[in-house]
């Protein structure tokens, strides 16, 4: 199978709440499959702590300490081997990524999280 690239994006939304855009090239099924704004990906929707299990277990694959890792939900579902990530939805496969590309965003999706995260928390939780 073909290992596609992908684009992010980083902002705050509405001026507050931290947002991930990702995009695939080329186009696929959809454009965006990791995204808060179609809560496509769980580690996002789940908060810090899920987020840093997965990111934890991505980097174990790609340090050779576990086989594979699986994350996400029925409608986006992440399969993760040392080279490549299966992106699956509810029809099937939708492409395979870079296993390394996808943990580096994570890491730095989860440092924009960390920064902008009280914020965020203040506007939907409180």
């Amino acid at each position: 199978m073909i290992t596609h690239d992908f684009t992010y994006e980083l902002y705050l939304y509405e001026g507050k709440k931290p947002f991930i855009n990702v995009n695939l090239i080329p186009y696929s099924k959809r454009s965006s499959f990791l995204g808060d704004g179609n809560e496509a990906i769980a580690c996002i929707r789940r908060g810090k702590s899920y987020l840093d299990e997965t990111i934890n277990e991505v980097k174990d694959v790609l340090d050779g300490k576990l086989e594979y890792c699986d994350f996400g939900q029925d409608w986006s579902y992440y399969e993760c081997y040392k080279e490549e990530t299966v992106v699956s939805d509810y029809d099937g496969i939708i492409c395979t990524i870079s296993t390394q590309k996808l943990y580096e965003m994570l890491l730095e999706w989860r440092e924009f999280f960390n920064k902008h995260f009280e914020i965020w928390m203040n506007r939907y939780y409180y």
